[in-house]
């Protein structure tokens, strides 16, 4: 209430003295408010369309994540039944097909929203969309063979649906376990898989390239339109000196400060009347939210979305830019697919975690980790010269001890380590290539040790 009387104050305080130079300049001044009043109206405008290019865009953003989310969990849904026979995954997956059907709303939501992101994104998404639907009539005969080789009974009516070819009808109860894990385990399905998420990343692209366009268009009308009342405000200060001073505090200072942001792509400072202070801080919102997602996918594009480690992307360029006085390590988690097989994909994600968290742990700030594989994680050590081998083995020994500790109630996991020195290389060894030998030579001495190249 106290914000708003002051805001009411300072707007009367600024009316007065148009009333004041419409007495003196009654025509002069008409003119220059009119205009004045014509060039506001068209900044909130900007600011509106501003608004809606961005509400617009973040629905479409969230459908094109709920396609993905949905896609990932029938993936998720299917493969647990596969490999545990609970019906419980079975009925779920079938829920989601048949009555939430996510997937099919991210699209009408990008359709709808169509003007922002254009027909490009609503094709990108339902390109996704058909390869999903290929996906799932996969996923749905494999988990149909998986329910026969299961013996479930009764079978739901809509995986009765999906009909078995004689041959795998014929197969016993093992070898359709086999085929149906084949086929939502396979490079086949995984290919499939892969082009989904590209076709979302496509369609978010999309988005992005729309939104900063109008971004731009909306900024330069802004420009044009608060430079234009800096016009009118610099022509009225010469009517009296109070105006001058009044002027100068409130309205040209602080358009001038703000279009020096803009320019510099910065945040503005809120200061001048209640006008400007308004279009300020919806200019403040706008540009935080732009800075969130930007950052937000700037992340997303250089960490593994499981771990929060760099992924393999950002691996490859650290090890091109890093390439003297530093140690590689490649760790590849001993017999992880057992731990999956017999534990559930969600138990091998919390181990993953676990040993992402360790490396963090033991590592220094200035070295970088990474997930560059399912199982198979890196680490980067800079500033290595004349450090001794021994740093690099407590903190392998100390990760160990972490591995076989089961009181958070995963299972013990033991790590295949190879070492590589970058002044320790022999001719036509790459940094890559001699951690990976030495990672040969720890599995073929029965796994859960290191060993570095050339010992």
């Amino acid at each position: 209430m106290e914000q708003n009387q002051t805001d009411e104050d300072a707007t009367s305080k600024h009316h007065a003295s148009i009333r004041a130079i419409h007495m003196r300049t009654f025509v002069f001044a008409l003119g220059l408010s009119a205009i004045a009043i014509v060039t506001i109206v068209l900044t909130f405008s900007a600011l509106n369309r501003l608004r809606d290019s961005y509400r617009h865009y973040q629905a479409c953003s969230n459908a094109a994540e709920e396609l993905m989310d949905a896609s990932d969990e029938l993936t998720s849904q299917a493969r647990s039944y596969v490999t545990t026979g609970v019906v419980r995954h079975l009925n779920s997956y079938l829920d989601e097909i048949y009555q939430s059907q996510h997937r099919n709303e991210a699209v009408r939501t990008i359709e709808n929203e169509s003007e922002v992101g254009g027909a490009e994104a609503a094709e990108d998404l339902q390109g996704a969309l058909k390869e999903s639907n290929e996906l799932s009539e996969r996923e749905l005969y494999a988990m149909r063979v998986a329910a026969e080789a299961y013996g479930l009974r009764p079978l739901p009516e809509s995986i009765l649906r999906t009909h078995i070819s004689p041959e795998d009808e014929a197969l016993s109860s093992e070898k359709k376990l086999e085929l149906a894990k084949e086929l939502v385990f396979g490079d086949e399905y995984d290919t499939i898989k892969s082009s989904i998420v590209s076709k979302v990343s496509e369609c978010t692209n999309d988005l992005i390239k729309t939104l900063e366009r109008r971004e731009r268009e909306q900024e330069r009308g802004l420009a044009t339109t608060l430079t234009v009342q800096g016009v009118i405000v610099a022509m009225l200060v010469g009517l009296v000196a109070y105006d001058t001073f009044m002027n100068n505090r409130l309205i040209i200072a602080p358009l001038n400060s703000m279009l020096g942001k803009i320019k510099e792509n910065k945040p503005l400072d809120e200061e001048g009347s209640s006008e400007l202070i308004q279009v300020i801080s919806s200019y403040n919102q706008i540009y935080e939210s732009n800075r969130k997602r930007t950052e937000h996918l700037k992340h997303e594009a250089e960490t593994d979305a499981l771990t929060g480690l760099f992924n393999r992307g950002t691996y490859d360029r650290l090890l091109a830019y890093h390439s003297e006085d530093v140690a590689l390590l490649i760790l590849d988690v001993d017999r992880f697919k057992d731990i999956n097989d017999s534990f559930g994909h969600e138990t091998g994600d919390a181990v993953l975690k676990k040993i992402a968290n360790s490396l963090l742990v033991n590592f220094r700030a200035s070295d970088y980790a990474c997930r560059i594989g399912g199982d198979e994680f890196a680490v980067i050590m800079t500033g290595m010269e004349g450090v001794p081998r021994s740093v690099i083995t407590d903190k392998l020994d100390s990760i160990a001890q972490v591995l076989r500790n089961t009181s958070d109630g995963l299972p013990e996991v033991s790590l295949s380590t190879g070492i590589a020195l970058s002044n320790e290389l022999e001719t036509g060894y790459s940094l890559y290539h001699a951690a990976d030998n030495a990672l040969y030579k720890s599995k073929g001495k029965g796994r859960d040790c290191y060993t570095f190249f050339g010992a």
